[in-house]
């Protein structure tokens, strides 16, 4: 069973407020004020720091957070374990929304065709996808985005190339063009906290360039939409390549000097429990 001190200090950690934290747990502020310090006493030293009247987390409290939210999780799956369903594989799964569209169709299929397991699936943006993966809600996810190796295991799942995208008709297709000229284009983007578009982000700052120099842009948080968005404005976006490659009215166009390759990966909490899950859903990619 976990420390009730330590469910007190997840969700202070959460909520950066000691009264918030206090009617959230159905506790006295002062009660929440005195399992903070015994958990800082038993650990030697300061969880949270006031900087004027915010709350701060201290490195120490990271390091505690990280450890805790794994020992929640693990717990979950051992009490998953002991109860009636334990014949049964129960998979809580999370994809970003390129990858759940497009990539683990197959895989989820063969998942749900089988009688022994219990799947659901969650499709999102790879900073909400980490964040369950946080609070326990997943066992892992499949990302194309960025994240913490430090706090995260990480199996690769593939590498595809990251391009530019238009519709055939448009006068970058199949073309290699400068960096200099998408910025006169209007850009669709997928939204903030998306693997995409944290990617080109990443790319254009390192060119020391951002978004913001193109003449217009438009984010959408759906691919499918935004590529029926791009076919009727004739506009560009950037994205992997298996992604388009059936649709008969996109091209694809490429910049000098700049060919950027990036892997999707499982992401998942340092537990024996979230990496099984991992290589069980990863053996259904075989023929």
């Amino acid at each position: 069973m976990i420390d009730q001190k330590l469910i007190t200090f997840l969700k202070l950690c959460e909520l950066m407020n000691y009264r918030k934290t206090a009617q959230a747990l159905h506790l006295t502020q002062p009660a929440v004020s005195n399992q903070i310090r015994q958990l800082e006493q038993e650990y030697q030293c300061k969880l949270f720091l006031y900087d004027k009247k915010s709350l701060h987390k201290t490195t120490e409290a990271d390091m505690l957070k990280h450890y805790v939210e794994n020992l929640v999780y693990q717990e979950s799956q051992f009490k998953q374990d002991l109860c009636s369903h334990k014949n049964k594989r129960i998979l809580h799964i999370g994809a970003t929304k390129t990858i759940g569209e497009y990539v683990i169709n197959k895989q989820v299929t063969r998942c749900a065709l089988n009688n022994d397991n219990r799947i659901s699936v969650t499709i999102d943006n790879t900073k909400s996808l980490l964040s369950y993966i946080d609070k326990g809600l997943l066992d892992f996810a499949l990302v194309e985005g960025f994240f913490d190796h430090k706090k995260y295991k990480s199996i690769p799942y593939e590498e595809v190339p990251f391009i530019g995208v238009c519709h055939k008709h448009h006068p970058f297709a199949n073309k290699v063009i400068s960096l200099n000229d998408i910025f006169k284009e209007h850009l669709l983007i997928r939204e903030e906290g998306s693997g995409t578009r944290d990617i080109l982000e990443r790319v254009l700052i390192d060119h020391n360039h951002t978004i913001n120099e193109f003449d217009r842009i438009t984010s959408i948080n759906h691919f499918s939409l935004l590529i029926n968005v791009l076919k009727n404005i004739n506009g560009i976006t950037f994205a992997y390549k298996p992604l388009i490659e059936n649709d008969k009215e996109l091209s694809c166009f490429s910049i000098k000097d700049l060919h950027i390759i990036h892997s999707f990966n499982y992401v998942f909490l340092d537990n024996h429990y979230a990496y099984d899950y991992v290589i069980y859903f990863d053996s259904l990619r075989k023929p």
